[in-house]
């Protein structure tokens, strides 16, 4: 099983890799899960779609 962490500040990254060396984090905005060169079976949000622009487009990539 392999984690991504994501998050568009690279203080949280930097935290996020600190706390749990175990998994993989990359400064990513959750907008732009589509362009990753994997699949997922589960994405998991806490409140982070409601700052994400252009609904429309990035909710349909998600799936």
């Amino acid at each position: 099983m392999r984690i991504l962490g994501i998050d568009s500040s690279p203080d949280m990254i930097a935290s996020a890799r600190k706390l749990h060396p175990d998994c993989d984090f990359d400064v990513l905005d959750a907008g732009s899960l589509d362009e990753l060169d994997t699949d997922f079976d589960v994405v998991f949000s806490n409140a982070c779609l409601q700052w994400v622009p252009n609904h429309e487009r990035v909710l349909p990539s998600m799936l």
